[in-house]
């Protein structure tokens, strides 16, 4: 067979019904389920960054307090897949769930707080829950920060108390409130004040999940001396420590 009646029959493959009528199909194919293919291929890197630390003002109603912020980054790094090509993809609707929380005994074991109820925690610098219900959507090399708790200058616990959680102590002697409190800033203040921890030495069980990831499961330990510094960078090297025990 000459070259001439190869290129021939290749033309008059490509151009018959049959081929383009599967070429059509195929396409349709990808059309019809581009968003799984994307979602399968194209998924991004996604870690979570820890040491997030600030002291600032926390305003509240007619209140104002000195106080700690520990906040959990989402970061999108890039997509692990066609990496070479420098396709980026983000991560849709974030959401950090909170869902146990450990306590540790005086025979060093672990219990769960049967009080807690599971649920998101709040990202920084949101007061309600938005109009996407606590969930983000993280754009490629960027870092969304979630709050973990605050720390609020104990000799302001007693007005918070009173004002913001409306419980009336009418002696100081009968509660914590001149103590310092770990408040975690989940999506909802719980009637049950089960946001609320003491000092001790605490897991807490959080989930990083979104619409085009794996969920990422970490166990974060606290160890929460009850003690207040001024310092930043003192009060998270005495006053409490976070770290990382699945790292």
């Amino acid at each position: 067979m000459t070259l001439t009646e190869i290129l021939t029959e290749i033309i008059s493959i490509v151009f018959s019904t049959k081929f383009l009528s599967g070429l059509s199909l195929f396409f349709s194919f990808l059309a019809l389920f581009q968003e799984n293919i994307k979602r399968i291929f194209m998924k991004p890197t996604t870690k979570m960054s820890l040491d997030n630390i600030s002291k600032t003002l926390i305003q509240r109603e007619d209140l104002s307090s000195n106080c700690f912020y520990y906040r959990i980054g989402v970061e999108n790094v890039y997509s692990n897949v066609f990496s070479f090509f420098k396709i980026f993809t983000p991560i849709e609707n974030s959401e950090i769930f909170l869902a146990k929380i450990e306590e540790k005994q005086p025979d060093k074991s672990y219990r769960e707080k049967e009080d807690y109820i599971p649920m998101n925690l709040k990202w920084s610098k949101t007061s309600t829950i938005d109009d996407k219900n606590n969930m983000y959507r993280v754009s490629p090399g960027l870092t969304k920060y979630c709050d973990l708790f605050h720390i609020i200058n104990p000799k302001d616990n007693y007005k918070w108390y009173n004002k913001v959680y409306k419980r009336v102590y009418k002696n100081a002697d009968d509660c914590d409130c001149y103590k310092t409190i770990l408040y975690l800033d989940t999506e909802v203040d719980p009637t049950n004040l089960c946001n609320l921890l003491k000092k001790g030495e605490y897991r807490f069980h959080i989930i990083i999940a979104a619409d085009n990831i794996k969920p990422i499961r970490q166990t974060l330990e606290c160890n929460f001396t009850g003690e207040w510094y001024n310092d930043v960078t003192e009060m998270f090297k005495k006053g409490v420590v976070i770290s990382n025990k699945d790292k």
